[in-house]
């Protein structure tokens, strides 16, 4: 696999005072400064983009290890989390950036790997829309547990309620579909620890610092490999496989060298920017006795929510969402995957859009179509 130059931006003058260890968090933070605009394209539209550079940064500062490893595999990996929906904060427990010493490298390097969190995977898992419940936990030494395999298999567990409840000797997952029936998968400690000892991060992150959600997690893994998953979940699991097995993710082919970093930019209202199409210059569709129709806005004033009447001349996905420009010269504009979706297919057709207040440069914040 072929290895693409990557850019290594500078940090800025005014780090020059500064000691090595700040010098690279400073580079880090440009790095995902110039990129924002790549990072928030990736992302759901409920996570802010400068949210999830705030607690990425934090993740760093907290993991100085990570300030040694390739910053292109450290922004492949965030691209990773962004993909996924999941924010790379321990305190979370979605997903962890792990430092990773890639010896399939020529010379080996460091480089971040993405570990997706029990927390992470059950919001991953749940996506697949099959399942009704899910959850995990682990059996300490003196808990009182029970288990029985079969075509139903059962189980009980009983946590002692003293404070010294010994170590974690088992952990268990179990789902329940839709349409009623039941998963059960447990694992032993030894289990779970022959899995932890194939990682490359078996000594350090989430296995030291949070070892019960981490066998929580292990188990579930190895259940939801048996049942519906979300392309996301799919996904996490087959990355987490490789962290297991010791092997790269090569996070980096995430990130194009050749891209210019794109910063956001931010419109008067403090929002980011959505490129509206051009406006066409073909005709108005002609009404069913031939004759060209008007457009037909019902907009009372500038700060109407709607419903404005109106067809849609141009549609298409734009920086960040997608936009639309009407026959009356309304603007529309939304991050909605659906919401875009359906603008594209109402191309010349007469529709009701529900927004609200026009912003500074006219741009309407598309809520619904109706038809």
């Amino acid at each position: 696999m072929s290895t693409a130059v990557a850019e290594r931006p500078q940090a800025s003058q005014s780090s020059t005072a500064l000691s090595p260890a700040q010098q690279k968090f400073v580079t880090v933070r440009d790095l995902l400064q110039k990129r924002q605009q790549e990072i928030l394209s990736a992302l759901p539209r409920h996570i802010k983009s400068d949210y999830f550079i705030r607690v990425a940064l934090t993740s760093v500062q907290r993991t100085p290890k990570l300030l040694e490893a390739d910053p292109i595999s450290l922004l492949g990996a965030l691209y990773q989390c962004a993909q996924l929906g999941l924010v790379p904060d321990p305190i979370l427990r979605q997903a962890y950036l792990v430092p990773f010493m890639n010896n399939k490298r020529t010379p080996p390097r460091l480089e971040v790997q993405f570990i997706p969190g029990y927390v992470g995977l059950i919001e991953l898992v749940r996506r697949s829309g099959e399942l009704s419940t899910i959850d995990a936990d682990v059996v300490r030494a003196k808990d009182t547990f029970r288990f029985a395999r079969g075509f139903n298999p059962t189980f009980e567990h009983t946590p002692f309620e003293g404070d010294d409840h010994g170590e974690v000797v088992k952990a268990y997952a179990w789902l329940r579909l839709k349409d009623g029936s039941h998963l059960l998968k447990v694992m032993t400690r030894r289990e779970i620890d022959a899995i932890r000892k194939r990682s490359k991060a078996a000594s350090n992150g989430p296995w030291v610092t949070d070892y019960d959600w981490m066998a929580k997690k292990t188990v579930l893994k190895q259940l939801c490999k048996l049942a519906p998953m979300s392309i996301e979940a799919q996904s996490a699991v087959a990355l987490d496989d490789r962290a297991d097995a010791g092997l790269p993710q090569d996070l980096t082919l995430l990130v194009d060298p050749n891209d210019a970093p794109t910063p956001i930019e931010e419109d008067e209202a403090g929002g980011e920017i959505i490129d509206m199409p051009q406006r066409v210059s073909e005709q108005p569709p002609p009404s069913a006795n031939g004759a060209t129709t008007a457009p037909v806005t019902t907009a009372t004033n500038s700060t109407d929510t709607g419903p404005l009447t109106d067809r849609v001349t141009e549609a298409g996905a734009t920086n960040g969402g997608w936009a639309a420009r009407t026959q009356g010269g309304l603007l529309l504009w939304t991050r909605d995957a659906a919401l875009g979706d359906q603008l594209v297919a109402s191309r010349n057709a007469l529709r009701q859009f529900y927004t609200e207040p026009p912003d500074a440069q006219g741009r309407r914040k598309l809520l619904r179509i109706e038809a």
